[in-house]
């Protein structure tokens, strides 16, 4: 071989090994831009509901760095497309349904910027699944999802340590707000309330640990230094229930069932566990009793009256014959008569006025709705023909997931929907009956719960559900053996 060719090869593979440094240091970027963007999409530090921050968040920030290194890779063929799957398509049909929705409301420009929003949200979760399976990483962000969990934990204890010492943040505060909805502000003036680091209120941080519970606390308690430690078990669900009931939420009901589920379904060894399983079932059960009664009324006055009739008398019954005072009761003597009158004077809870909006609305625009994110609108137009008060308009959503897609994107959207959440469960049900991964149940559970606090919490524009959804799609595959198992980006296209 001539100096010239040998000088080549050695240019050639000089250049080629300077390549690859420069696409492994893509690959690392890529890999921790993904396990930062998991780990902040509980971080809600800006309020949603203010539009000055169009709902903008850290993570958004994070899935544009994200998705940037993907699509590089991309392009560089370093990662396949993946190729469609039923999921793909009811997707695709979801999004064409919501369009068509935005298309025929009276607001249709407003309306397709919330069809974009819900496309990032999908966006979200395929960059998530499709960097966790080219990567081999799904246990890898299973691992910093739970560290997410754990941030808003540690979090929700630091702000209650705060509260104690009469300290007020943005992690727990007390409010007048709870007292005032559940009509007892003559018996309590301020409750504790803690909303950690997700934002507005409450209800976002307990709508989180109620779908984040089972497949966090699944991922630490099968790890070598939590099993079989009981105690330890068991201070941490004390911990974690008692910062769902802090939160003073409407979704404080899937905390508990999330407990309920783990101590039941994956056995979580704690003392007694039989027992605290049956008391905090019997607790979601009249927990739930309680919110179906103060979402839909609102106990204006109770009254509780005492009074008596000393001269009442007994009335005659005639026994053997013979007529003859009543001898089956007496009375005090100088009281007579005693009677309790109870009263309630109630009203309907302007949650059950939001609910019966989206009702309406519905009724008036049964096939698509007003259009995605027109809820308000809506609103207006019901206040303008006196069938709600005006003071309603105000409000968002109907406070309840269901309501607010009925009245949004009608029956043909929601139609979409349900396809999609059914090829969902369908997917994970599937994945768990093959592989019998632990996680797949614990999300599958998990979106149980989120589907019955769905019924007073809007859930469908949280970044970490969607975030959970993508990874669980991952199969579990490598969570076997992985040793000496080749990239997956050098395998078939992964389905999408």
């Amino acid at each position: 071989m001539s100096v010239g060719k040998k000088l080549r090869r050695k240019i050639q593979d000089d250049e080629d090994k300077v390549l690859k440094e420069q696409m492994a240091l893509v690959d690392n970027f890529l890999v921790w831009s993904t396990r930062l963007l998991v780990v902040s999409l509980p971080i809600m530090l800006f309020n949603p509901i203010n539009p000055a921050f169009h709902r903008l968040q850290i993570s958004d920030l994070l899935f544009v760095v994200t998705l940037g290194l993907f699509l590089w890779q991309l392009f560089l063929r370093k990662i396949r497309f993946p190729s469609p799957s039923l999921m793909f398509f009811t997707v695709v049909l979801f999004i064409f349904l919501v369009f068509l929705s935005a298309c025929f409301s009276s607001a249709p420009r407003h309306s397709v910027v919330e069809v974009i929003k819900i496309i990032y949200l999908f966006l979200l979760a395929a960059l998530i699944y499709s960097v966790a399976y080219h990567y081999e990483l799904r246990k890898n962000l299973w691992k910093w999802t739970s560290y997410g969990f754990l941030t808003v934990v540690i979090f929700s204890l630091i702000g209650i340590i705060l509260l104690f010492f009469n300290v007020h943040t943005f992690l727990a505060y007390k409010t007048n707000i709870i007292p005032i909805a559940l009509g007892m502000q003559q018996w309590l003036s301020f409750v504790p309330r803690v909303s950690s680091i997700l934002r507005p209120t409450g209800n976002m941080t307990a709508a989180y640990m109620a779908g984040m519970i089972l497949p966090c606390l699944v991922y630490y308690f099968n790890r070598q230094k939590l099993k079989n430690k009981p105690w330890i078990h068991l201070i941490i669900l004390i911990i974690i229930g008692l910062i769902g009931l802090l939160t003073m939420s409407r979704a404080f009901v899937g905390v508990l069932l999330a407990l309920y589920f783990g101590l039941i379904v994956f056995k979580w060894l704690i003392p007694l566990r039989r027992t605290f399983s049956v008391i905090i079932l019997f607790v979601a059960i009249v927990s739930w009793l309680i919110l179906l009664f103060f979402t839909v009324l609102y106990p204006v006055k109770f009254n509780v009256h005492y009074s008596s009739d000393p001269h009442f008398k007994k009335e005659l019954v005639v026994l053997k014959g013979e007529s003859r005072p009543n001898p089956v009761y007496f009375m005090r003597k100088g009281v007579g008569l005693e009677k309790v009158d109870v009263s309630l004077n109630y009203a309907f809870n302007h949650y059950a006025w939001l609910k019966y909006g989206g009702l309406e609305i519905f009724k008036r625009f049964p096939w698509f709705g007003v259009g995605l994110g027109n809820y308000p609108i809506g609103m207006k137009i019901l206040s303008k023909n006196k069938v709600i008060s005006p003071q309603l308009v105000v409000y968002r959503s109907a406070q309840s997931q269901y309501a607010t897609l009925l009245a949004e994107i009608g029956a043909i959207g929601v139609f979409g929907f349900l396809f999609l959440v059914v090829s969902l469960f369908w997917r994970l049900s599937k994945q768990y009956s093959r592989y019998k991964d632990p996680l797949s149940l614990a999300v599958l559970l998990s979106l149980i719960i989120i589907a019955i606090i769905a019924i007073n919490v809007d859930v469908i524009a949280f970044r970490w559900l969607w975030g959970i959804v993508g990874l669980a799609l991952v199969p579990p595959v490598l969570d076997v053996s992985e040793k000496n198992i080749p990239p997956r980006r050098n395998h078939a296209n992964p389905p999408s």
